[in-house]
């Protein structure tokens, strides 16, 4: 397996956990667990953005 399937992969089960603690915040009816699995998924989301960006160059 090379590193980029396996880096796709990753970013697609990411993006489907976001997906279904999206559907999960917009079901509940508690308004403390719907804003704890809104968090769940804005904080899965950073991950996943920051994995997806290339690495920058060190300045030096």
């Amino acid at each position: 397996m090379n590193t980029t399937s396996h880096f796709g992969r990753s970013v697609q089960h990411f993006r489907a956990q976001i997906r279904e603690l999206g559907k999960a915040a917009e079901r509940a009816r508690d308004p403390e667990l719907r804003r704890r699995l809104q968090d769940k998924a804005r904080r899965l989301q950073e991950r996943c953005e920051q994995e997806a960006e290339p690495a920058l160059p060190s300045a030096g």
